[in-house]
C-alpha cells in the first residue's frame, strides 16, 4: 500500500469492521477495502479462506519476492495452457482423416463416419475434463501463492 494512511486504515477496519464508517469518505481507503472484499469473495467461492495477513507484504523485498513467485506461476500456467492448446489442435487433423476413412467428403455419412465422430467426441470430452482439472489446480496454486507462498511455488514466510 503505497499511500501511508491506507495500511493503518485497513488494519483498523480489519480489527473492527464498524470502523469503516470513519473512512467512508476517503475514496483511496474505500477503494482498497473494496478490492480486498472482491478478492475475499472470489476466494470464498473457490473454497479458500483468505485473511488480510495473507495479502500484505512487510517491505519492498517481500513484495519483490512475491512478484517473482507470481511471475513464475504465470509462466508455468502459460506453458501448461500452450501445451493444452497444442493438444486440442492435434485433434484437427483427425477431422480430415475421418472424411477420408469414411470414403470421401461428400454425400451421406456412413456408420464408420459416425463411429469416428463418436470416438473424437469422447476424446475431446476427456481433454476438456483434463483442461478443467488443470485450471482448478492452477487456481488453487495461485490462491496459495498469493496467500503467503504456502504451496508448490514457495516456502512459508
Amino acid at each position: 500500500m503505497k499511500t501511508p494512511r491506507v495500511r493503518p486504515a485497513v488494519e483498523e477496519v480489519i480489527e473492527n469492521f464498524h470502523n469503516v464508517q470513519r473512512w467512508r469518505d476517503d475514496a483511496t481507503v474505500m477503494g482498497v477495502l473494496n478490492k480486498f472484499r472482491h478478492v475475499q469473495r472470489y476466494c470464498k467461492e473457490a473454497g479458500v479462506r483468505i485473511r488480510f495477513e495473507d495479502v500484505i507484504v512487510k517491505n519492498r523485498a517481500d513484495a519483490d519476492e512475491r512478484r517473482g513467485r507470481i511471475a513464475k506461476m504465470r509462466r508455468a500456467a502459460d506453458d501448461a495452457l500452450e501445451r493444452a492448446r497444442e493438444d486440442v489442435l492435434a485433434f484437427a487433423p483427425m477431422e480430415r482423416s475421418t472424411k477420408r476413412e469414411a470414403g470421401g467428403g461428400g454425400g451421406a455419412e456412413g456408420p464408420a463416419t459416425e463411429r469416428l465422430k463418436t470416438e473424437r467426441l469422447k476424446k475431446l470430452q476427456t481433454l476438456a475434463f483434463a483442461l478443467a482439472a488443470v485450471a482448478a489446480v492452477l487456481l488453487a496454486a495461485a490462491v496459495r501463492a498469493l496467500g503467503g507462498g504456502r504451496g508448490a511455488l514457495g516456502s512459508s514466510p
